[in-house]
C-alpha cells in the first residue's frame, strides 16, 4: 500500500529534475535592456549552461592574459614575431582632436600578411582651416625598429608612457579612395610633429573586460570546433591594449606658420589575425570629456571608449562582440562595459553614396552599462550607466583598408554624455568611427578570431 506514494514522489522528483535540467540547457536568462526604447543590450549571452561554461572560458582567458601583461614594457610595445598567415595583422594606431578647434589626427601604421611582407598606412587630418588632408597606401613592410612607412614614423620614448608621431612631405586635399586616378589630385605639403604622453592605464582585450560581457559575448554564440579552435588560440599570440592621454604639438601646412595642438587622444596597440572584410559592420566611440564624469561612487572618469563589431558569416570565432569602458587619470580604477546598445541596432543611413558605400546615421544615441572588473570590486565602486547621444555638423575624413573592401567613417560631430543615475551631463569631443563591408563577404577567403 505504501509503494504508491513513494512511486508517485520518485517519478515527481524526476520529472522536477529533467525540467530543471531542460531548463538550463535549452533556455536563456532574460538579459538587460534599454531603459527607455526596451531594445535589448548585448551581449545576451546565451543558455544558462553555455553561459556558465563562457564564464569558466573567460576566466582562463583573463588569467592568461594577465600573465601577456608582465612582459617587459619595452617588449610589449616593440613589433611582435609576424605569424605566416594572410590575415596577420600588428598595427599601431592613433586618434586625437584638439579641444579648442575639434581638429584632429588620426592615423595607423600596420604591419600585416604572410610574414608582415606589407604594411597599410594612413595618416589623415581634419583641419578646419584646411579642409581634409590625406595619406594612404598598402607598400611593402620597411624593416625598421620603429613603425615607419612613407616617411611618417612612430618613435616610442617611454614604453607604454610615451610616442613621437612624425611626418613631413605631401597629402592629398580630401579623401582620395585608393583605386581613383590621383595623378591630378590637389596636395599639400605638411610638417607634423606631435608627442603622445598616455594619461590613464591601459585597458587589456579580455584581461580587463568585465567577466560578465566577455562570457556573454562568448555564450551568444553556435559552438563548433573552429569557434573553441580560434578561441584557444587567440589566448597564445595574440593581444590588444589601449590608452587614452594627450598628444602635443605642432603641424605646419604648405608653409604655415605652425600651429599648436594638444589633442585628447586614443591610443591602440595589437597584434592578431584580422581581415577587414570579414567585419560587415563597425561602431567605436573615442571619447575625451571636457569636464569629468563623477561616477562609481565618487571617482573621476575623463575618456569614454565603446567598441561593436558585427561579423556575420565569420567561419572562425565570434560573429559579434561589445566591449568598452571608461577610463580616468593613472591610478583610478577602471570601468569596464558590461551591457549596451548592440551592434544589430545601430542603424546605416538609409541612403548610400555614389559608389554604393553605406553611409553612417545623422545621429546616434547610446547606452553603457559599466562596472569595476570583479577583482577590483569594493564597496565604494558602484555599477553605472552612460548614455552618449551624438549629433550635429559632422566633419568626416574616410580610408579604405584592403583597397576598397571596407570602407571606414572618421566623424566628428557633438557628443553629449550622462550619468544616467545623477543626471549630470558633460561635454565630449572625438571621434564617432563607422565602418562598413564593401560589398559581399567570401567565406571561403576564411574569417578571423
Amino acid at each position: 500500500m505504501t509503494s504508491t506514494p513513494v512511486f508517485a514522489v520518485a517519478f515527481a522528483g524526476s520529472f522536477i529534475s529533467v525540467s530543471v535540467l531542460a531548463r538550463l540547457v535549452f533556455c536563456s536568462p532574460a538579459g538587460p535592456r534599454h531603459p527607455k526604447t526596451g531594445l535589448p543590450l548585448d551581449p545576451r549571452g546565451g543558455t544558462y549552461v553555455k553561459n556558465a561554461i563562457a564564464r569558466g572560458m573567460a576566466f582562463v582567458a583573463q588569467i592568461k592574459e594577465r600573465a601577456k601583461g608582465s612582459t617587459p614594457h619595452a617588449t610589449l610595445e616593440a613589433f611582435h614575431k609576424p605569424e605566416d598567415h594572410a590575415f596577420f595583422n600588428e598595427s599601431y594606431y592613433f586618434n586625437g582632436c584638439d579641444a579648442a578647434t575639434r581638429d584632429r589626427v588620426v592615423t595607423r601604421i600596420s604591419r600585416r600578411s604572410n610574414l608582415g611582407a606589407r604594411s597599410y598606412v594612413f595618416l589623415l587630418i581634419d583641419s578646419k582651416e584646411h579642409g581634409v588632408l590625406s595619406l594612404e597606401a598598402d607598400i611593402p613592410a620597411e624593416r625598421a625598429s620603429n613603425p615607419t612607412a612613407l616617411g611618417l614614423t612612430y618613435e616610442c620614448l617611454e614604453p607604454m608612457r610615451r610616442w613621437r608621431i612624425r611626418y613631413t612631405g605631401p597629402m592629398f586635399r580630401g579623401s582620395v579612395h585608393p583605386k581613383d586616378d590621383n595623378s591630378t589630385a590637389a596636395r599639400a605639403h605638411v610638417a607634423l610633429d606631435l608627442e603622445y604622453v598616455a594619461d590613464t592605464d591601459e585597458f587589456w582585450y579580455m584581461r580587463d573586460d568585465h567577466p560578465a560581457c566577455l562570457a556573454g559575448n562568448l555564450a551568444q554564440e553556435p559552438w563548433g570546433m573552429d569557434f573553441l579552435r580560434v578561441c584557444l588560440k587567440r589566448t597564445v599570440d595574440h593581444a590588444h591594449y589601449e590608452d587614452f592621454g594627450r598628444m602635443r604639438g605642432s603641424i605646419a601646412v604648405d608653409g604655415s606658420t605652425r600651429r599648436g595642438y594638444d589633442f585628447g587622444t586614443f591610443r591602440d596597440h595589437s597584434w592578431d589575425i584580422r581581415r577587414w572584410a570579414t567585419m560587415d559592420n563597425l561602431f567605436i566611440l573615442l571619447i575625451a570629456l571636457e569636464e569629468p564624469l563623477v561616477l562609481a561612487g565618487g571617482h573621476e572618469y575623463w575618456y569614454l571608449d565603446l567598441t561593436l563589431v558585427d561579423m556575420p558569416g565569420n567561419v572562425g570565432g565570434v560573429a559579434r562582440y561589445s566591449t568598452g569602458y571608461a577610463l580616468g587619470k593613472r591610478g583610478t580604477p577602471r570601468l569596464a562595459l558590461t551591457a549596451g546598445t548592440s551592434i544589430r541596432d545601430i542603424a546605416a543611413a538609409p541612403v548610400r553614396n555614389a559608389r554604393g558605400e553605406r553611409l553612417p546615421a545623422a545621429e546616434h544615441d547610446v547606452w553603457m552599462e559599466l562596472d569595476a572588473h570583479p577583482r577590483d570590486k569594493t564597496g565604494a565602486l558602484e555599477a553605472c550607466a552612460v548614455r552618449v547621444v551624438m549629433k550635429g555638423d559632422v566633419r568626416r575624413a574616410i580610408y579604405w583598408p584592403d583597397e576598397g573592401a571596407f570602407v571606414v567613417y572618421e566623424d566628428c560631430l557633438e557628443f553629449v554624455c550622462t550619468d544616467a543615475r545623477s543626471g549630470r551631463t558633460v561635454q565630449g569631443y572625438g571621434t564617432r568611427q563607422s565602418g562598413f563591408r564593401v560589398g559581399a563577404f567570401d567565406p571561403s577567403l576564411g574569417g578571423c578570431g
